[in-house]
């Protein structure tokens, strides 16, 4: 794990909250939720409020939700403003928390001057019993309590225009000690933008959870829905009698049924115009699909230090034991060169070399990804940027010359999507 914190691949892009005062607030708000406070001095958070040091210390990566049917969400600084939110439990948390910033970026920022903002982000169901619950979440309500200091303004505000109405101001006995008592308490909020309304999240209508051990959501695929789940036992177990206008699939179904369908409905295309413009693409996926393969069946290696040369002189010494999608990548880049088209592909490559369609809104592009690369990882680029979860269990379990080549390769071509627009 340090190997990708040195290398900004890891942790990148925390919110550092190294005051009592921040961490106080923070606590504040984990109390307000129903979360246990941290005992630690010193904590950094992602876009949503996520720690990976309260994650460690309360043993539960996913501490901050309340089921995986009731995330929520802790803003304590403005500059969690586009950050990575790293272990969300629906993909659209992300999109949220822009969504929450952009509407509300001043009082934020003036809110988190003296306060932090907690948000429960309802979603109508209370718990998701079945998979085919998840087919009834279409919108999302962020839900904001500010501890008290957006109530105190609109006291305050109350408070200064009785005192200013009629002749209020100079009656003998208006209480005048309350006004007085509660600026004490709050101070000058007059000035002050405070006031947070909840937030209507619909700008999404494809995700993934992490419930169920991995389910996605399409809508319109074609006139119908579609849920697919990652688990086999989940798959087995739903009721499909139950699934109204939704088809139902399994991610890993080794038929390509679910790849078949996308890619007939245009979700999915080969963009054979892009990697004819420019080979190297084709030439990066073969250097990843061998490197990947060489360093499952000889740990030992140091492929970093090895010159192209060495690298092809691997192949001859495993060709027994390289897949075949190898040798037909090389094949198709091949005859791309001489001929300027790729040949017919097997369901395997073309699946590989495969991407959301452009025409597509990003975040159904970014659930796509995770599909794509949750059933064939070897797309290490994508897999890292649209799906750190999994890549991070894939790479824990690998040889350390694996997580050498995997950290070198990232580094070089990963751009951080907090830069993006």
């Amino acid at each position: 794990m340090q190997r990708l914190i040195d290398r900004g691949l890891l942790q990148a892009g925390l919110v550092h909250l190294g005051t009592p005062e921040l961490v106080g607030r923070y606590n504040e708000c984990l109390t307000a939720l129903g979360i246990p406070p941290t005992k630690r001095d010193q904590i950094h958070i992602d876009g949503i409020g996520w720690s990976p040091e309260v994650a460690e210390e309360h043993e539960e990566r996913f501490y901050l939700c309340h089921g995986l049917a009731n995330p929520l969400a802790v803003i304590v600084s403005p500059e969690q403003y586009k950050k990575p939110v790293y272990f969300p439990v629906f993909s659209w948390e992300r999109g949220l928390m822009r969504l929450i910033f952009e509407t509300y970026h001043r009082e934020i920022t003036d809110i988190t001057a003296t306060h932090s903002i907690s948000f429960d982000l309802e979603n109508c169901l209370t718990r998701i019993k079945s998979p085919l619950d998840l087919l009834l979440l279409a919108e999302i309500t962020a839900d904001p309590d500010t501890n008290g200091i957006s109530g105190a303004s609109e006291m305050q505000k109350r408070l200064i225009a009785d005192f200013l109405e009629g002749i209020n101001c100079l009656k003998k006995g208006y209480p005048y000690k309350t006004l007085v008592d509660h600026a004490l308490q709050f101070g000058d909020l007059r000035r002050r933008s405070l006031s947070l309304q909840p937030v209507t999240f619909n700008l999404f209508n494809d995700f993934y959870t992490v419930a169920f051990n991995g389910a996605a959501v399409l809508r319109k695929v074609g006139e119908r829905d579609i849920l697919v789940l990652e688990d086999d036992s989940t798959y087995q177990a739903v009721d499909l009698r139950h699934s109204g206008d939704a088809d139902i699939y399994y991610l890993h179904n080794p038929s390509h049924d679910l790849i078949t369908h996308l890619a007939r409905e245009n979700w999915l295309v080969l963009p054979e115009e892009e990697y004819r413009k420019n080979s190297n693409l084709l030439e990066d996926k073969r250097e990843q699909l061998l490197a990947q393969l060489v360093l499952d069946l000889d740990p030992g290696l140091a492929w970093n230090q090895l010159r192209p040369a060495q690298r092809k002189q691997l192949v001859g010494r495993y060709d027994g034991q390289i897949p075949e999608i190898y040798f037909e990548l090389e094949k198709a880049i091949a005859m791309l060169r001489r001929n300027g088209r790729l040949p017919k592909l097997s369901d395997e490559l073309w699946q590989f070399l495969a991407v959301p369609a452009e025409h597509l809104h990003p975040s159904t592009k970014e659930v796509l990804w995770m599909l794509l690369t949750r059933r064939d990882p070897r797309n290490l680029l994508e897999l890292y940027t649209y799906d750190k979860n999994y890549f991070l269990t894939l790479y824990l379990a690998w040889p350390e010359s694996k997580r050498e080549w995997a950290a070198t390769y990232l580094a070089v071509r990963y751009k951080p999507r907090m830069l993006k627009p």
